[in-house]
């Protein structure tokens, strides 16, 4: 592995691109009623402007001690690979807090479903289920009642039954953030 980020760090420390390609997340958040949330993204952010979605981010090489190119260079080598897991993990649930005002104590532990590639991007991205202690009219009310950090990036927060989704998936009605693994063409562009 330090062989490997030795080779990243030279062809990426030229290019300066070695900390802007981030491993995205996205998660299922399912409320006690078995609703999903999904976010409708605001014209102001510069990925996927209107389109809805789950929530979800990346984590932060800061999280890692990365700051730039040079800490990269100096200590990459030293962080344990059970630490980035824990990082990547604790991400998640940090995105969804900040993006619907769900508190840490009301989420359960992410289950990690998989990996996918971005289609307008290509950005590897993990798919988590994550559920939460509240109800869709408690995550919506916290929403729109509660200070919300990352406000900014959406314009509303709905909900929808999950056997209403996975019926919608399996016909094919819903654009996803990316294909797995497999797939032949996958989803992911907005209609």
């Amino acid at each position: 592995v330090v062989g490997l980020q030795d080779q990243i760090v030279e062809v990426d420390a030229r290019t300066g691109t070695c900390l802007a390609n981030t491993v995205g997340n996205a998660a299922i958040l399912e409320t006690t009623d078995q609703h999903v949330i999904f976010l409708e993204r605001s014209a102001d952010v510069g990925e996927c402007p209107h389109m809805v979605v789950f929530p979800g981010g990346h984590a932060e090489p800061s999280a890692l001690g990365f700051d730039s190119q040079e800490t990269w260079r100096e200590g990459g080598s030293i962080v344990s690979s059970e630490r980035v897991v824990d990082v990547l993990f604790d991400a998640i649930l940090l995105e969804i807090q900040e993006e619907t005002g769900v508190k840490r104590k009301e989420l359960g532990e992410p289950l990690l479903l998989g990996f996918s590639r971005r289609v307008e991007n290509h950005r590897p991205c993990m798919s988590f289920l994550v559920k939460t202690s509240l109800s869709a009219s408690e995550v919506v009310a916290r929403y729109r009642d509660s200070h919300v950090q990352d406000r900014f990036e959406s314009t509303s927060l709905d909900s929808q039954p999950r056997l209403e989704l996975l019926s919608h998936v399996l016909d094919g009605q819903v654009a996803g953030a990316g294909k797995a693994a497999g797939d032949g063409d996958g989803v992911g562009q907005a209609p």
